[in-house]
């Protein structure tokens, strides 16, 4: 592949001109073909970038292409357009989604890798094909496999007449045809399967997961969350917008000099961990695992803080999409339970007790913990340094080989096993206990 040059693209350039300046020969061929041209050997480059481009601009083809895109998508190619078909992305959300686009062979980047170009032929073929009715198919479908991606996160599995109150809050596909545009979903485009009048996550699919999951749920409501909330989820894998998870992305900007990518994926692994596994202690070893330290305690308990904030107002697969402080505060009026607890443990499905015992799961982690427990406990929360660790018996020979000695050394689920295997101990020694 060639790089486009870093001077000024005449914005009259055409789709073909660019592919030629852009590709060899093979990738061409290659190219031709996914578009299912044929007898290729006999044309030249240019021949063969005039045939790709003429197809990548047929409404067939860049309709297909057109109606997966995401609202997103669609804006920021938009605004490429809107200045003149040269632009340079804000932020890595923008350059994601041109990439799409840039698969497509709509968008390319210059040599410098910080500003796209569309071709002026590439607009007026999406003047002219991005028609209205276009955009409302593009909308229900997108919405339709935005509101399925939600299934993953908040339900696991969701009868059809709730899940259509999903699809109502920014859709307009009637109730007796949801079953069938489900069904018509690409497989890259649907993250669920429909199992009698279940939606079901594919992966709660298997063994029969989703049934252990609605008991475990029991018979609390599906909470139903806004459009909004729903394309946010889908765009960016976690409530990005919400309190919590803001204020520790910030957190991360600031503690750690991140950029916005990385603060955006510690916050996002973050959220998914109290979501699946409502465990502080694992989102703790998020630091050890980035390699990540606190420059003084104050940072350490700030951080304990807000992963605590986070786990109370998380919405969980276990709650059907309700958030553990909302559960509690619905059965104190309901008189289930005579008050919010201070501590305790929070097990799966929990969500009585909002404060959990912290357990540490590596060294690192307990280290961390000890210097602030004592601050931790004033505020409520319970930290068990032991609980989580196991004893193992190490042998030790002195140099002059004289002198055999044993050693006990506690060792944490996530810290390297103790035989050498370079497993962690919970994969290793640890999984047989």
């Amino acid at each position: 592949m060639r790089d486009l040059h870093n001077g000024q693209m005449p914005r009259a350039r055409r789709l073909q001109d660019v592919l030629y300046s852009v590709y060899h020969k093979e990738d061409l061929k290659t190219l031709a073909k996914e578009l299912g041209l044929e007898k290729l050997s006999k044309f030249t480059s240019a021949e063969l970038a005039e045939k790709s481009a003429n197809e990548l601009l047929t409404k067939t083809v860049m309709q297909s292409r057109l109606q997966w895109k995401t609202d997103r998508e669609i804006k920021i190619f938009e605004k490429v357009l809107e200045a003149g078909g040269m632009y340079t992305p804000k932020n890595p959300n923008e350059s994601s989604d041109l990439a799409s686009f840039a698969e497509d062979e709509y968008v390319f980047w210059l040599a410098d890798e910080e500003t796209v170009v569309i071709p002026a032929d590439v607009e007026a073929a999406y003047r002219k094909w991005y028609t209205p009715e276009l955009a409302g198919r593009r909308r229900d479908q997108m919405f339709l496999t935005a509101c399925l991606w939600t299934v993953q996160h908040y339900y696991g599995a969701i009868p059809l007449d709730e899940f259509y109150k999903l699809v109502k809050k920014g859709s307009d596909i009637p109730q007796r045809e949801l079953k069938e545009r489900i069904l018509a979903l690409p497989e890259e485009f649907n993250s669920c399967v429909l199992i009698g009048d279940l939606v079901v996550d594919e992966g709660a699919a298997e063994d029969d997961i989703y049934r252990r999951i609605m008991e475990a749920q029991g018979e609390k409501e599906y909470y139903i969350p806004s459009r909004k909330e729903i394309l946010e989820l889908y765009d960016e894998d976690y409530p990005a917008s919400q309190e919590e998870c803001r204020k520790l992305y910030e957190f991360f900007l600031r503690t750690f000099d991140m950029d916005e990518a990385q603060a955006q994926d510690m916050t996002q692994e973050s959220w998914q961990i109290f979501n699946y596994s409502h465990d502080l202690r694992d989102a703790m070893d998020l630091i050890n695992e980035a390699e990540l330290t606190f420059d003084d305690d104050k940072e350490l308990q700030e951080y304990v803080n807000l992963l605590t904030g986070l786990n109370n107002h998380t919405r969980m697969l276990a709650h059907r999409g309700h958030m553990p402080a909302e559960i509690a505060a619905k059965n104190m009026r309901e008189g289930k339970m005579p008050g919010m607890q201070e501590s305790g443990r929070q097990g799966a499905g929990s969500g009585a007790g909002v404060r959990p015992t912290i357990l540490a799961r590596s060294s690192e982690a307990a280290g961390m913990l000890e210097q602030i427990k004592e601050e931790l406990e004033k505020q409520g929360l319970t930290v068990d340094l032991s609980a989580n660790a196991g004893i193992t018996t190490q042998t030790v020979i002195s140099a002059d080989g004289k002198t055999v000695q044993t050693q006990q050394k506690k060792v944490y689920p996530n810290d390297p096993c103790p035989c050498g295997s370079g497993k962690k101990y919970k994969y290793c020694c640890g999984a047989q206990k």
